[in-house]
């Protein structure tokens, strides 16, 4: 397979839930794997000769090759009408997920307050230490979640697609019921590469959400520590730097262990992520807490 058309695929991340019956057989080693977007699909009933195709369209469904495919955002396209009652798009099936809008739009309401409370005399005690301004991060993932759940569906499922190992595996004892595509073997060395400018705006995109509650601290604050102490500084911006950059490390990180999949790799990456995240997390909460008690909360009446 083209590395530089389709990535190569990974193995399904134990625990997903599948539709259907997927039963591995056990004269011999199969893994069941997810394949990358973009890889070209077709109708599992006679598909290729009445002309139905499609392709795993990139956040609709990753196929798992060698045994089985699917990801949990799934949707099967298939192309031209070619006979009398063919089905010219299969939908799988999804929900929205509306109490975690609504919980999403309160958080963000609640950051955006936050941060407006957080101007005037906390910033010019503490700086960009200000207790108020940590609601920033979590403001723009409000967002983000908001944004996301009402442009994206979710796929309680991960769903079977028809591969030659598949019915190798069958043959040899595997039982697989619920298979709602079969991978196009006569194009998949056809596929186009993807958009190099597709690619760069999501990447800038990412860049931009990750990097923006550092901006909006600094625009702020203006990135003076002011009369903050040096654990309140150092920890306040720890906890801010780490979760800026965490993104563009811990996809890759997760990747690497979900390759392996064994139990010391994901061992490792919970060790990971709990020293990285978790200890300037709570180092930052312990001084927030300090702040609030020094600083007081006043209430505005009238």
């Amino acid at each position: 397979m083209d590395k530089q058309r389709l990535k190569e695929p990974r193995i399904v991340p134990r625990g997903r839930k599948l539709y259907g019956t997927c039963i591995m057989p056990t004269s011999t080693t199969y893994q069941l794997m997810e394949l990358p977007p973009r890889t070209p699909l077709r109708s599992c009933d006679g598909g290729a000769s009445m002309g139905q195709r499609g392709n795993v369209r990139q956040h609709h469904l990753g196929a798992r090759k060698d045994v089985a495919a699917g990801d949990e955002d799934q949707e099967v396209l298939i192309g031209e009408r070619a006979a009398v009652g063919a089905v010219d798009q299969v939908k799988l099936s999804y929900t929205y997920n509306i109490p975690k809008m609504l919980v999403g739009f309160v958080q963000a309401i609640w950051g955006v307050v936050t941060l407006y409370h957080a101007r005037g005399a906390q910033i010019k005690k503490y700086g960009y230490a200000a207790f108020g301004l940590t609601a920033a991060p979590y403001a723009i993932m409000s967002i983000v979640n908001f944004a996301v759940g009402i442009l994206t569906p979710e796929y309680q499922t991960m769903y079977l697609v028809h591969t030659p190992d598949m019915e190798r595996a069958r043959k040899e004892g595997g039982v697989f019921d619920g298979v709602v595509a079969a991978v196009d073997m006569e194009r998949l060395y056809d596929v186009p590469p993807p958009n190099k400018w597709k690619r760069r705006l999501y990447r800038l995109a990412v860049v931009s959400l990750a990097a923006s509650p550092l901006l909006i601290v600094g625009f702020l604050s203006n990135f003076q520590h002011n009369e903050s102490t040096p654990a309140q500084a150092g920890w306040m911006a720890t906890w801010l730097l780490i979760g800026t950059f965490s993104s563009a490390w811990v996809r890759g990180v997760y990747e690497v262990a979900m390759e392996r999949d064994t139990m010391w790799n994901m061992a490792l990456v919970r060790f990971l992520f709990a020293t990285v995240f978790y200890v300037p997390a709570i180092g930052g909460m312990v001084q927030v807490g300090l702040a609030l008690k020094e600083y007081g909360i006043c209430t505005r009446l009238g």
